[in-house]
């Protein structure tokens, strides 16, 4: 599964970086693949779970409520101890995303014919990031090839890719994820390879311009 995903996913970040449609070039190069794995596996005559080595394990839907009856509401369960050690890590972490989510707004500003207000759009991700994490999700913040995909897709600086975002986001989050049951590995690892990718050169590849090569290698 890594070689599909490998030849799907990397070319597909260079794709996008040149396409004139990627509002047609990425959804068909995710799809294509994915409608030739369907499409052999039922012509054969066999089902998905007959293709399990394809497959993750099943995922099990859970209420979406249960994120607070099975923390604040177990109180007594929570493991107080094991989570001041993670402190030190969290801290960190903070770092971390507060400088990545600089460099994102300040890359996004290089590629793209935009002025981006800064303070007023980390205060955005700060009051988005408490909102999301109450109910039991990661922080999140801009990142800079969608924003690139979005402005090319939409003609210029437009919200909907957003909110389309948000919404789909709301409607697994409340009702189920078993829809990711019949997802094949290398669909999911395609987009791995996709986001990697655009890391990989924005990051490493793209930052030899500005250090030097002793700095360079330290990155690396």
């Amino acid at each position: 599964q890594f070689i599909p995903a490998l030849f799907v996913g990397v070319p597909l970040y260079f794709i996008s970086k040149v396409s004139q449609k990627p509002a047609v070039v990425i959804p068909a190069a995710l799809l294509v693949p994915l409608g030739i794995f369907y499409g052999t596996v039922y012509a054969s005559g066999q089902d998905l779970h007959s293709v399990d080595h394809w497959m993750f394990p099943t995922v099990e839907n859970a209420a979406f409520f249960e994120i607070w009856t099975h923390s604040i509401g177990s109180y007594g369960d929570i493991n107080f101890q094991a989570w001041a050690q993670t402190v030190p890590h969290l801290i960190v972490m903070l770092v971390v995303v507060f400088l990545d989510c600089m460099l994102k707004i300040i890359g996004t500003e290089g590629k793209l014919p935009v002025k981006v207000k800064v303070s007023r759009e980390i205060g955005l991700f700060g009051a988005g990031n408490i909102i999301t994490t109450l109910f039991g999700a990661p922080v999140g913040y801009m990142q800079l090839k969608f924003n690139v995909i979005n402005y090319k897709i939409l003609g210029g600086m437009d919200r909907r890719g957003g909110l389309i975002y948000a919404l789909l986001c709301a409607v697994t989050y409340f009702t189920t994820i078993e829809h990711f049951n019949v997802l094949p590995r290398f669909f999911l690892a395609t987009l791995l390879f996709f986001a990697g990718a655009g890391f990989i050169v924005e990051n490493l590849w793209g930052s030899r311009r500005y250090l030097s090569v002793g700095e360079w290698c330290q990155v690396v």
